[in-house]
């Protein structure tokens, strides 16, 4: 069974390992992974590590105080809201509605698009 997830915290990875219901450490690199690592230590869900500043006692201390804090629990609380959500549908209703709003506009999602 795996308890904790540990990646470089991009937006795919860190949504994957949330809908898993893991808490999850980011060892980020770049703005956006940055980004993503404050989202899950805001929602409590997990912690960051500049990936310059990881080391085997630092990323050893993280992974244990995930393991030890509410972090579980509420990765668990958000993987429960993330599969009762249906944003998929949610998303094509809000494209649809903004279509109808605005009937001449060029469509964006044309491949002829320019």
């Amino acid at each position: 069974m795996c308890l904790a997830a540990v990646h470089h915290g991009g937006a795919g990875t860190t949504a994957a390992s949330i809908r898993a219901g893991l808490s999850t450490v980011i060892c980020a690199s770049r703005p956006d992974q940055v980004f993503w690592g404050h989202q899950l230590e805001r929602l409590r869900a997990g912690r960051t590590l500049p990936f310059a500043a990881v080391t085997t006692r630092r990323l050893v201390a993280t992974v244990g105080a995930v393991l030890a804090d509410r972090s579980r629990e509420r990765a668990r609380e958000l993987a429960g809201r993330l599969h009762q959500e249906h944003a998929v549908v949610a998303a094509a209703n809000l494209v649809e509605a903004v279509r109808r709003e605005r009937p001449g506009t060029a469509d964006p999602l044309a491949l002829d698009h320019p």
